[in-house]
């Protein structure tokens, strides 16, 4: 996706965050993944802040603040 992108003309990033309940595969997510990835942990607890589920998408723009978020399963236009 991120290469498809780039040829598209769009300069992006992506990050991962493994869930608190992900840690049996964290060395597995680490290699396959080419991008970085982030341990989310009870004491951060970034899902719960992010109000997120797993393999939701947040999209975000330069200035930090949310352009879209895409939850797993749903729809948009």
């Amino acid at each position: 996706m991120q290469a498809e992108l780039a040829d598209l003309g769009h300069d992006i990033n992506f990050v991962g965050i493994n869930a608190v309940t992900g840690l049996d595969y964290q060395g597995t997510l680490l290699n396959v993944c080419s991008f970085p990835f982030l341990q989310d942990t009870s004491a951060v607890n970034a899902f719960g802040i992010m109000g997120g589920a797993k393999d939701d998408i947040y999209v975000y723009r330069a200035d930090g603040s949310l352009a879209i978020y895409l939850k797993n399963g749903g729809s948009i236009d």
